[in-house]
């Protein structure tokens, strides 16, 4: 009988298991890692003895990266192929990734099923000045948009519960809204560090990523103006010279053709405005970012980039 190949999934939460599922109709044994099965020199232990086609890590962040780069330097040493969706290591330790180019795939990383990473990958922008403008947490656009509709705080953070895509820990709007601020700063610091800058890399600390407070939230949801928050990556002079500013920060888009664009509830987007007031073209990507279906495809699309299937 014929022998499966083998892979290791880290993490049996939700987008593991789902995947595994995914995984084993495609032929594959699946062996799952978790914390509890041991630290790093087990899992490196494991890797030599069953001698994987690739690792998938689907560990969430709880911290800043630290536990994934454990896992993908672990892989290198074996050289073992990595696909990971974890996005702490792309914006803590940036330098593992650009270091192992055709070992580690992150596509699922920043914008899940949109792929934004590799939509940014095959623009051609680097000899001009362009503007990237983001939504990359999918929750934060959905309850916002429902603010905007006339829905309170409350109503619109139940919505976003119903979805099962908040930030874990939330227990009211406030927390929910940090919470995912701290997601997207995480992506936007990772976006920047994988795709823009080639040396100079940041950290959400660098973006000042500090709480809101309720005086705060009040101010972006009450009083008739509407808010998203959108990401901006803007070159003054091209990025072959490093030179961009990165700005995060709540929009108020009421009437403002530059937001026209914008994606509707739980989706992700992308817009690039190329060259001199747009004369290289305006391109724009929407679609969606969060969950198990498009998060764990992207996954499976990066293995087969990486293993050659």
């Amino acid at each position: 009988m014929k022998t499966k190949k083998k892979v290791v999934v880290v993490g049996k939460g939700k987008v593991g298991t789902h995947l595994a599922g995914r995984l084993e109709a495609w032929g594959f044994e699946v062996i799952f890692f978790t914390s509890k099965d041991g630290g790093l020199k087990k899992f490196e232990d494991l890797l030599d003895r069953e001698k994987p086609e690739a690792v998938f890590l689907t560990i969430n962040t709880k911290d800043k990266g630290q536990a994934a780069f454990g896992y993908l330097e672990v892989c290198t040493i074996c050289n073992v192929p990595a696909i990971t969706c974890e996005k702490g290591s792309l914006a803590y330790h940036t330098e593992i990734f650009k270091k192992n180019p055709g070992l580690i795939a992150y596509s699922a990383a920043v914008g899940g099923g949109t792929q934004i990473l590799n939509y940014c990958q095959s623009r051609f922008w680097y000899d001009q000045k362009v503007e990237i403008h983001a939504v990359l947490n999918g929750s934060l656009n959905f309850f916002f948009e429902a603010v905007a509709q006339g829905k309170n705080c409350q109503q619109a953070y139940e919505d976003v519960l119903l979805l099962d895509s908040a930030e874990s820990g939330s227990t009211d709007p406030l927390s929910f809204v940090n919470g995912d601020r701290r997601d997207l700063y995480m992506k936007t610091a990772a976006l920047y560090n994988m795709l823009i800058t080639k040396n100079s890399f940041i950290t959400p600390e660098l973006l000042k990523a500090h709480d809101l407070d309720q005086t705060g939230l009040k101010k972006i949801t009450e009083g008739g103006d509407h808010y998203r928050f959108v990401v901006s990556f803007l070159s003054h002079r091209g990025p072959n010279n490093d030179q961009w500013e990165v700005k995060v920060a709540p929009r108020k888009i009421n009437d403002n053709p530059l937001y026209s664009w914008l994606p509707s509830g739980i989706e992700n987007g992308i817009r690039i405005i190329e060259g001199e007031n747009g004369i290289g073209g305006r391109y724009t990507l929407i679609g969606d970012g969060a969950g198990l279906v498009q998060t764990t495809s992207v996954m499976l699309a990066d293995f087969k980039r990486l293993c050659f299937l």
